[in-house]
């Protein structure tokens, strides 16, 4: 009997704390950063590609143009620095 008694506990306890007031429910993802721009391109004769994030508030924290063997490289050194842009500028309160 606890235990049902748990269970009925911890089912409502979510079910209350659920909030379906959001607008925006889709995931948030490094594109949606608004201090941060991405550029991703391929290269001249589709070997390699190309990708740059610049940082808006710190010149100093943006990348120079770097060149990638596949788009999925590109994708994750765009992922990794954005992200970490995104926390400095979190950090800093922008």
């Amino acid at each position: 009997m606890k235990i049902l008694r748990n269970l009925i506990k911890m089912l409502l306890h979510e079910e209350l704390g659920r909030s379906y007031q959001t607008v925006n429910d889709g995931p948030i993802s490094h594109d949606d950063y608004p201090e941060i721009e991405i550029y991703q391109y391929p290269a001249e004769g589709g070997v390699g590609y190309y990708a740059q994030v610049i940082c808006k508030f710190d010149d100093s924290l943006s990348t120079p143009l770097r060149k990638f063997n596949d788009s999925s490289d590109a994708d994750h050194f765009i992922r990794t620095k954005s992200d970490e842009i995104h926390r400095i500028a979190m950090d800093r309160d922008i």
